[in-house]
């Protein structure tokens, strides 16, 4: 189970490899590449000293160069501080000063925001876009030059993950203190109560800074792995594939379909209690049919708006 947001795209890249997990403007990456350059931006701050437990500013607008450095930055086992891209000077420089910015990973076009280093603990600048700028390290060259290998540190689900700041309409913003378990919590929950599945194509304009813009963007990633992760966890499931059932209440529900060992007998009832041991209860199927065999492409990928040629139509638990 993914506990930790070091996980995420990892899983994401096993599970699903080369196929498209962004698009931005005529670009597409699978998730196999966002690992990869991901991996890279980790290294690269590895080699500038970041630990884990330090803190990493980021900041600019949406961009596949601030995905990759956000899933850089929590593959250290460093605390990832998301700035709006709307800040003034004076209050990027507070909010990274009051965060204890370590190093601050930033578009070009918002260098001149940016505070000097030396001021608080901030030692490292590393800018994407397309004009260098003499002090600062280019994150291009980390994506050509740095590792594509990378063993992400390990973190508890306890330990801080994030620190985004308030939007200070009142008085000077607060930092929020967001765990592990918090975070990934809220992107299980968004791509799992919007029955996103690995199929979905999501467009958002939210901006990837804001809490609710990230939980989107994590859900994506998770979305349609979880649960049939879970159920291959057991000893009897072979192949486990996740569709839906329409409710009234929510519209859809998710429905297991599961090919289990050859030789091995267990119900539905007993893969419901086993899911109910490693998953809150709205994640749990709703029902689970037994199959001999689902829709598959030529490379042997789950083909989920197939799943209905095998449905039986049942919804139930047996």
């Amino acid at each position: 189970m993914i506990t930790t947001l070091a996980e995420i795209l990892p899983a994401a890249a096993r599970t699903h490899t080369d196929r498209i997990a962004l698009i931005v403007e005529d670009r597409q990456f699978s998730f196999r590449e966002l690992d990869a350059l991901s991996n890279r931006v980790a290294n690269g701050l590895g080699a500038i000293g970041v630990n884990p437990g330090d803190r990493v500013s980021l900041f600019g607008p949406n961009s596949w160069e601030w995905m990759v450095s956000y899933y850089g930055i929590v593959k250290t086992g460093a605390v990832v501080n998301p700035l709006s891209s709307m800040l003034t000077p004076e209050e990027v420089s507070y909010s990274m000063t009051d965060a204890g910015a370590r190093a601050v990973l930033a578009s070009s076009d918002k260098a001149s925001t940016l505070p000097l280093k030396g001021v608080g603990n901030l030692t490292d600048v590393v800018l994407w876009g397309e004009a260098p700028i003499e002090w600062a390290a280019m994150l291009s060259d980390w994506l050509q030059h740095a590792s594509a290998d990378y063993a992400a540190a390990r973190s508890k689900p306890s330990d801080l993950a994030v620190i985004c700041y308030t939007s200070g309409t009142t008085g000077r913003p607060k930092g929020a203190m967001q765990s592990q378990r918090s975070v990934v919590g809220a992107a299980v929950g968004t791509a799992l109560m919007a029955a996103r599945t690995a199929d979905d194509r999501i467009v958002t304009a939210l901006p990837l800074f804001h809490v609710y813009g990230s939980s989107v963007f994590n859900a994506a990633m998770i979305a349609g792995s979880t649960l049939k992760r879970v159920l291959c966890m057991h000893a009897a499931v072979a192949l486990a594939a996740v569709g839906s059932v329409p409710d009234e209440a929510k519209g859809e529900l998710a429905k297991a379909y599961v090919i289990l060992k050859p030789g091995v007998e267990v119900s539905g009832a007993d893969l419901v209690s086993h899911c109910r041991e490693h998953l809150a209860a709205y994640k749990v199927p709703r029902a689970v049919q037994f199959v001999a065999s689902v829709p598959t492409t030529s490379s042997g990928k789950i083909m989920r708006r197939r799943l209905n040629e095998v449905d039986d139509g049942s919804f139930a638990v047996n």
